[in-house]
């Protein structure tokens, strides 16, 4: 098995190329199963069956549970003949905003902030102001202590688990 193998994360509804070479006994023409593990190795489940050829594209179902301990396996079921991913890959998850960010009008000199939560694991956050990138803008707010003119426009931001990000509504 060449890929994946191991240290990547997925995301739920991804495609994933599976890819292997054939040898060590098993001819070009012979078909595999694709096996995928999601306890290091303990119990197996089918991914696809009778494959041909030397890869096949997953298509990560989008209910598929986050976890780190991910393998793939490709078996060739007659032969017993089997090779696995040499180390775990992980599916992630995908964000989802739970409060949007607010907008507000405040007056030059007054103290704005900017909320937004969300569920998943790992979140990160960026904000934009006008579609810029608010540098250095990582938490789950943005605070403007001292509204100047320059602060007035459209506030987003992107959260994130690992996998695509999410974003929110603007706040003006």
């Amino acid at each position: 098995l060449t890929t994946p193998n191991g240290g990547t994360v997925y995301c739920p509804s991804a495609s994933v190329t599976v890819a292997w070479t054939k040898g060590e006994g098993l001819q070009s023409n012979e078909n595999v199963n694709i096996e995928l593990t999601s306890d290091g190795g303990a119990t197996w489940t089918n991914v696809a069956s009778n494959i041909s050829g030397t890869t096949y594209s997953w298509k990560i179902p989008a209910n598929q549970a986050v976890g780190s301990a991910y393998k793939i396996r490709i078996l060739h079921p007659s032969s017993g003949i089997r090779d696995e991913s040499d180390a775990a890959f992980s599916i992630g998850s995908i964000a989802e905003i739970t409060e949007q960010p607010v907008g507000d009008s405040v007056c030059a000199g007054e103290r704005v902030v900017f909320r937004v939560k969300g569920t998943g694991t790992n979140l990160t956050y960026k904000w934009f102001r006008n579609d810029v990138e608010l540098k250095g803008e990582t938490r789950d707010s943005v605070v403007i202590g001292t509204v100047g003119e320059k602060d007035g426009g459209s506030y987003r931001v992107e959260v994130s688990a690992g996998c695509a990000p999410t974003v929110s509504q603007v706040a003006q």
